[in-house]
């Protein structure tokens, strides 16, 4: 009997230790996909933001319920590559080193390097610009909505032909669209070719900025010593999404078919093994996300020492997203005499502040309507209801305001998980929706906008970074189904700016929500639209009682 309960302890034993072994194997998977992990918290309010970037590419996004309450399925949508992040704060602090942002990097000293000798300024004033008085070049300016500073901003350019380009390349910019010049290429061009700094503010996102930055990197690429396969970039390009990424790459394609250019992408939740391929094979140009930049970086498939012209397309994006540090990693890899161009839809204090950090004597160029002028041109809309009654309370909404089939509303939302679900109420109550999320098939993305580009649907329902680079002006209405912090306020609302006027941005807030009622309190305030008693009494924490309504304020 003995022997029997002895051998039944062994074998119990046994296959404790076994659990023991696979929960150990278990955890060092975990250990080794997180491994490139950056924590960072960030707090505005009471809302937090989780960016998730460096997993590999296909890992599920993964959200600590205990630590942000969210429940099972559910993650903040970010761009890149999945990365739990909590957010990113003003930025670095004086005297820190943006290294840090990741231990396995180490910073370059520049001073013991030889580089070689870089050519910026390529720019030859065409005699049409140079006869071009003062009086002109500020009537032109004023009428395309262009203000400058900084110290010898040069003449805008009024003809492609100015620009001073190759035949090749003047054939490439006619062949993508450029038949006549907007405001915007003529004035960045002159800065960019003369090898100066750019901080270019594109509140108007429809504009091809693009081009912008492109078409004299190429010129840029052309004034360097030849380039060998084995050398890293010389044009190197960071956007925020992969969404974003895209589109730069469809341009790029655009421009190989009359100039001879090679480029790589090194773009989040794809397959690294392409891409370190065409890495291997070397390219002029990269255009990539910072997180799986940063990745390739620490791994050392990529020298970003020969790279002297950096682009950092949507930086006010990347900053919301809690992408500053990888930022800073990269900017502090590329030699510091580069050029450096960044570009923004709004300006900001820290927008400010990294541009103190990567530009050096910059040329500050803004086009179109400021953010203030945005929110004048809105008519903004704030619904106070409690959290489990946002449902109901959009149907409601849907029933006031999609009364002519005409309209469309984008309903921007944090998680996907809330995606998925207000597509599906939406169906419930014979509401035509679509949802778009970077869990779902670039395919379907495609569709989804497409089909609410056309008007097939009425009602889009997406996260922020999904629905980056949207092409959608006729939109009547934005919804801010879950409330946004200012500068993600200001960037949803531009959807809705109409020249009529008619659009209007609704906003939900909870009667416990006193610190996005501050936010909202600052945003009527600029829109010069009176601030509700009820808002003001949330703000001051004083909850209202009763149900939902709206509260409506025009101009």
């Amino acid at each position: 009997m003995f022997g029997q309960e002895n051998q039944a302890l062994v074998e119990d034993t046994i296959y404790a230790v076994h659990s023991l072994v696979n929960v150990f194997r278990a955890l060092h998977e975990i250990n080794q996909g997180l491994r490139h992990y950056l924590f960072e918290e960030r707090f505005h309010g009471n809302n937090w933001m989780v960016a998730l970037n460096g997993l590999n590419e296909g890992a599920a996004g993964i959200a600590p319920q205990n630590a942000i309450g969210l429940g099972q399925g559910q993650g903040f949508e970010v761009a890149g590559d999945v990365n739990l992040a909590m957010g990113g704060g003003r930025g670095m602090p004086a005297g820190a080193n943006p290294g840090q942002a990741d231990r396995r990097l180490r910073s370059p000293d520049w001073k013991r390097l030889q580089l070689a000798p870089i050519r910026k300024n390529v720019y030859r004033e065409h005699l049409k610009t140079s006869l071009r008085s003062p009086a002109e070049v500020d009537a032109y300016r004023e009428a395309n909505g262009i203000a400058v500073r900084g110290r010898g901003v040069p003449k805008p350019l009024l003809n492609i032909d100015e620009a001073g380009f190759p035949p090749d390349l003047a054939e490439a910019a006619q062949a993508t669209g450029l038949s006549s010049l907007s405001g915007l290429h003529g004035q960045c061009w002159p800065v960019t070719l003369s090898g100066r700094d750019l901080l270019a503010i594109v509140h108007n996102e429809t504009e091809r900025r693009t081009l912008g930055y492109l078409l004299p990197a190429i010129v840029h690429v052309r004034h360097q010593e030849p380039f060998k396969p084995r050398d890293g970039p010389i044009v190197l390009v960071l956007t925020a999404t992969r969404e974003s990424a895209r589109e730069i790459e469809q341009t790029v394609l655009d421009i190989e078919k009359y100039v001879s250019l090679r480029a790589v992408f090194l773009l989040s939740g794809v397959p690294k093994t392409p891409q370190l391929q065409n890495l291997k094979e070397g390219a002029q140009i990269c255009v990539a996300t910072p997180s799986r930049l940063v990745t390739f970086m620490e791994d050392k498939h990529v020298d970003l020492s020969r790279c002297s012209y950096l682009v950092v397309d949507g930086a006010d994006r990347m900053l919301a997203m809690g992408l500053e540090k990888q930022l800073l990693t990269i900017a502090e890899h590329v030699r510091p005499d580069r050029q450096t161009l960044m570009w923004v839809t709004s300006r900001s204090l820290d927008i400010d502040h990294i541009s103190d950090i990567l530009l050096t004597d910059h040329v500050t160029v803004t086009f179109g309507a400021s953010q203030t002028c945005q929110l004048h041109r809105v008519q903004h809309a704030v619904l106070v209801c409690e959290e489990d009654e946002r449902e109901n309370a959009l149907i409601t909404l849907f029933q006031d305001i999609l009364c002519e089939g005409r309209d469309k509303v984008i309903v921007f939302v944090e998680t996907r998980q809330t995606v998925d679900d207000l597509v599906v109420k939406m169906h419930d109550h014979n509401w035509p929706a679509v949802g778009v999320h970077r869990k779902k098939q670039e395919q379907e993305r495609r569709w989804a906008l497409e089909a609410f580009r056309l008007r097939s649907v009425p009602v889009l329902v997406a996260t922020c970074v999904a629905a980056c680079g949207l092409d959608a002006d006729d939109v009547r209405f934005v919804v801010n189904y879950d409330r946004p912090a200012r500068a993600e306020y200001t960037r949803r609302i531009k959807y809705a700016v109409r020249v009529d006027g008619s659009g209007k941005a609704y906003s939900f807030l909870a009667p416990s929500d006193s610190c996005h009622a501050e936010d909202m309190i600052s945003i009527l305030r600029d829109a010069k639209q009176d601030i509700p008693r009820e808002v003001l009494n949330i703000a001051k924490g004083k909850v209202p009682s009763g149900g939902s309504r709206a509260l409506d304020y025009y101009q």
